[in-house]
């Protein structure tokens, strides 16, 4: 139909507006733009379109959010943990003059294993296990403890008083794993680094 084809036309103008912007801003080379591409516009349209909107919606809105200069400036190319005084020292963003609100970031990430790896587990109730145990366990475990922990593996990361942070793994198919996050925050700065 004329309705889906247009769908799939502003798709992927909208992929490709967003690979020309990121290059323009990292700089990418060609080399990198080419090892990192999406392998072309069968791959680019076999992306979720829904998960593509609410990329271009929070892209579109996130000057909204931008409570001062202090934050990363999109139109000059400022970066928020570097002085904006040609020094381009590192720093830690200032977040003291920021409100307290509820901030929460989703993600979630698809796993697909090889036949030889999955040989090497049980499949019991939509878990993995493993000689010792669960590998879901283990890892939603794992999630939680790196979230609690972000600010001490990445640096000029501000530690945060978490409300929550939710991890589910879930197998579909044979082969497939799906790891969904959620991490809420009442703070003044976001969580979606953890």
């Amino acid at each position: 139909s004329n309705d889906k084809k247009q769908e799939q036309e502003n798709f992927r103008i909208g992929m490709q507006e967003m690979q020309e912007e990121r290059e323009a801003l990292f700089g990418f080379t060609e080399d990198e733009t080419k090892a990192w591409g999406h392998g072309g516009d069968d791959a680019a349209q076999q992306l979720d379109t829904n998960h593509f909107n609410s990329i271009k919606e929070a892209r579109d809105n996130r000057n909204n959010h931008l409570d001062n200069k202090e934050e990363y400036d999109h139109n000059n190319h400022n970066f928020s943990h570097l002085s904006n005084d040609g020094k381009n020292e590192i720093r830690m963003v200032d977040v003291g003059n920021k409100s307290i609100t509820q901030r929460i970031a989703k993600a979630e990430s698809k796993v697909i294993l090889p036949p030889e790896v999955l040989s090497e587990f049980d499949v019991s109730a939509g878990d993995l296990i493993g000689p010792k145990g669960s590998i879901f366990s283990t890892a939603r475990l794992a999630g939680i403890m790196a979230a609690k922990k972000t600010s001490d593996l990445i640096p000029l990361c501000h530690p945060l008083p978490l409300d929550k942070v939710h991890i589910d793994i879930t197998l579909q198919n044979e082969n497939e794993i799906l790891i969904e996050c959620e991490c809420r925050v009442t703070y003044k700065t976001g969580v979606e680094t953890e």
